[in-house]
Order: C-alpha cells, then sequence, then structure tokens
C-alpha cells in the first residue's frame, strides 16, 4: 500500500467534504460524491454518512500527480 499526503492539522482544514454512503436499489453500493478533488496542499476532513443498511469499504486511487 502506497501513503499518500499526510496527516493534516485538524485546526487548519481548508474544507470538509460531506461523503454519503448508500445501497443502489439493485444493491450495490455507492458513495455520494463519486469521486473527490483535493488540490495539492489543501488540508481537507471527510465525513462520511452511513445511510444504507451493509457496511461499506472505500478505496483511494490516485488518478494524477
Amino acid at each position: 500500500m502506497m501513503t499518500i499526503g499526510q496527516p493534516g492539522v485538524a485546526a487548519k482544514v481548508d474544507r470538509t467534504i460531506a461523503i454519503s454512503m448508500v445501497e443502489n436499489e439493485d444493491g450495490s453500493m455507492a458513495f455520494d460524491p463519486v469521486s473527490v478533488t483535493v488540490k495539492k496542499g489543501e488540508t481537507v476532513r471527510l465525513a462520511f454518512t452511513h445511510e444504507g443498511e451493509y457496511g461499506h469499504e472505500l478505496s483511494w486511487i490516485r488518478m494524477s500527480r
């Protein structure tokens, strides 16, 4: 596993991104929003809300440098 970024300082968060975890009608799992863009050097807080019945997993994929 590759580490991307570093822990931020909670008092210096630039913005909070709300992410909902849900199930679709067909039973598949989904996140809303489906993608997040963060600028280099930006400190963000991810606030997850579980709105479904089943457990979810989250994986990060680095799209570009």
